[in-house]
């Protein structure tokens, strides 16, 4: 177990730390707008992921409340985890 567990650890650390895309739009928009264009796109971002998730999370209650296959299927893979 612990033979999988570091290159896991490594590799999520890495993924982690490395700048994606947002983190670059915001740089490349503060380097040539400024810096109230950058927090406006910072705040565009977190708002748009904010969004994604409750949408996400509000789809996934509807499904798991009206099929009992779904809500089964889900719980007995969070048993065998």
């Amino acid at each position: 177990m612990l033979t999988l567990l570091i290159p896991y650890l490594i590799a999520i650390t890495l993924l982690t730390i490395t700048p994606g895309l947002d983190t670059t739009l915001i740089i490349r928009t503060a380097t040539i707008e400024g810096k109230a264009k950058a927090f406006q796109a910072a705040l565009g971002i977190t708002l748009g992921c904010i969004v994604w998730g409750v949408v996400v999370a509000c789809g996934l209650g509807a499904l798991l409340m009206t099929s009992d296959l779904a809500f089964n299927m889900l719980n007995g893979w969070v048993q065998l985890t």
